[in-house]
């Protein structure tokens, strides 16, 4: 077992699967280019947050522009937001993207994910750490979570707005279970087990559910890669007594929010729930705006700027 293994996925074996995906999960630091523009450069950092917990963050775009937070979902990483990193939303805005606790870079802990004050206190240091005064948090899937533990202990003053990417708002509850549909569902005892080539196959059905479209081979062993590097003992503690029992609450957003829904199986438009008169708009596909909208419906870019807009302080 190489180092890199040891150091990341904890007591799973590795065979064969290991090398060719880790050769893969860094993002290049260098500069973001795209064909129109050269951009600015990729930042990185780590951040101590809740309990001395080291949080990889990265950032990209002009240091005097507004703040977008971008949190990801289960078993993620900061990668997840590649497509928004490499878009023209970067000219516009700082765009910021954490690794969260056991998760992607950060570190792994034991026994450290069923507290909110914890999880709250990480997005705390992502948001002194880069500078993000009234940012818009974009949130999919599981990164609801730690964003309503943030709110619950921090309120909505120091938030311009909320990005409800198919955001779960509960866990542990047989509604919220039954929200994340029969595929995800069927892919948990996968997803734990310490079998390295058992957990590998999970993981490619977890990034095939949160496709509209099957991913090219390279997208695959990218997703699949970052992915493994969540180890399954943190995916065990993200969704085991007693980490579902301290988070079935729902937390008010703040008014000025554009709530966003995507559709697939972790869609079912469960966010609005509980949001005050959100305004809802509809992306195909539940990987985070990867994909251009159909005609319509706002683009990634105008949707982030509408919420920035409703939500700016001054």
């Amino acid at each position: 077992m190489s180092w890199c293994c040891r150091r990341h996925c904890g007591p799973m074996v590795h065979t064969r699967q290991c090398e060719p995906l880790l050769a893969v999960l860094e993002w290049p630091r260098e500069t973001v280019k795209s064909s129109a523009t050269q951009r600015e450069p990729m930042d990185s950092w780590t951040v101590l947050g809740g309990n001395d917990t080291e949080i990889r963050v990265d950032a990209t775009g002009p240091e005097d522009a507004r703040r977008v937070v971008f949190l990801h979902g289960y078993s993620q990483s900061r990668l997840s937001w590649r497509k928004q990193f490499e878009s023209s939303l970067a000219d516009q805005y700082r765009l910021v993207a954490p690794d969260l606790r056991g998760h992607g870079r950060s570190a792994k802990p034991e026994n450290a994910y069923d507290d909110a004050t914890q999880w709250a206190a990480d997005l705390e240091a992502v948001f002194r750490s880069a500078n993000a005064e009234h940012p818009a948090v974009v949130a999919w899937s599981y990164g609801g979570l730690p964003l309503l533990d943030y709110l619950a202990e921090h309120g909505t003053d120091r938030i311009a707005g909320v990005n409800l990417v198919a955001a779960v708002s509960a866990i542990g509850t047989e509604s919220a279970t039954e929200r994340l549909g029969g595929e995800y569902i069927a892919l948990m005892d996968g997803l734990t087990d310490t079998d390295a080539e058992r957990s590998i196959e999970a993981i490619e059905g977890l990034v095939q559910v949160c496709q509209e479209e099957s991913p090219s081979e390279q997208e695959l062993a990218l997703m699949t890669g970052y992915n493994a590097l969540c180890p399954p003992r943190v995916r065990d503690a993200l969704r085991s007594p007693p980490a579902v029992t301290f988070r079935r609450r729902v937390c008010p957003v703040p008014s000025p929010s554009l709530s966003l829904v995507s559709v697939g199986s972790f869609g079912k438009a469960s966010v609005a729930s509980g949001t005050p008169s959100p305004s809802v708009s509809v992306l195909p596909g539940s990987v985070p705006l990867a994909r251009s909208s159909p005609s319509g419906t706002p683009s990634p870019s105008v949707s982030v700027t509408a919420l920035l807009e409703r939500g700016s302080r001054g």
